[in-house]
């Protein structure tokens, strides 16, 4: 898969609210904030 083409599906993810797109000096990183919450408070409950 090209960068092109992901970058063109991880937009649409962004656009369809399942990931979230932070910019980090010249990077771009693509998170799923609500798998990030869960794993988050899986931790904190123990």
């Amino acid at each position: 898969m090209s960068r092109q083409t992901a970058s063109k599906y991880l937009s649409k993810l962004v656009e369809d609210g399942l990931l979230e797109k932070k910019q980090v000096a010249n990077s771009h990183f693509f998170i799923n904030t609500k798998l990030w919450d869960l794993i988050q408070n899986a931790f904190i409950a123990k």
